[in-house]
């Protein structure tokens, strides 16, 4: 019986598309696993603070590091280790447009689609004065893991709290901050944290 060869011809005609699919799925998923190990490798190297950032309280009298706070208590973050003149402000780098507070994993203070949550701090002439970096008041969630304030005073862990400036396109120019250890409760109202002194 005569069989038709449409059906071999096909098949054959189909193999090397076939091929050349499965290669270029393949390549894009390489890259991507790439460029998602570089991006993570870059934010992992990013752990160091451009300039020391020292929490103080509200008075300008210098904080110990390991003081315990809460989480809705106010505090404040200066480049000097006390301030009771409130005088010592962080100076703004060239093409500032935003500067805002943040919270994050260690290790991804610049990377700030890894940030956890941020607050507004306004952009003011002659630098950034004493800004206020009460946990309880950073109240935009990120994208980070846990997101929000209330994820991290449920959870705890080790994160960087700091201030970051940022230029037209949302990239991080500078981050200025400092280690701090969350104790977390199930009630984040009663969570609680310590800090570290930045290193010299």
């Amino acid at each position: 019986m005569f069989r038709s060869s449409r059906p071999a011809r096909r098949l054959r005609w189909r193999l090397p598309a076939l091929f050349a699919a499965a290669a270029l799925s393949f390549a894009l998923a390489a890259c991507t696993a790439a460029g998602s190990a570089t991006a993570s490798a870059s934010a992992a190297a990013a752990n160091t603070s451009a300039h020391p950032l020292h929490i103080i309280g509200v008075d300008g009298e210098a904080l110990a590091a390991g003081t315990v706070r809460g989480w809705d208590a106010d505090v404040l973050a200066s480049p000097q280790a006390s301030d009771t003149t409130f005088s010592h402000a962080f100076a703004i780098p060239a093409t500032t447009q935003t500067v805002v507070a943040f919270l994050s994993a260690r290790g991804h203070e610049t990377d700030t689609g890894a940030w956890n949550a941020t607050g507004w701090i306004g952009l003011t002439p002659g630098g950034i004065l004493l800004p206020n970096l009460k946990l309880g008041g950073l109240t935009s969630a990120g994208s980070g893991d846990p997101s929000g304030t209330v994820a991290v005073a449920h959870r705890g862990g080790d994160y960087s709290l700091g201030i970051a400036f940022l230029d037209a396109t949302g990239r991080v120019i500078e981050a200025d901050f400092t280690a701090i250890t969350v104790t977390g409760n199930s009630n984040p109202e009663n969570a609680t944290w310590t800090w570290s002194v930045p290193a010299s």
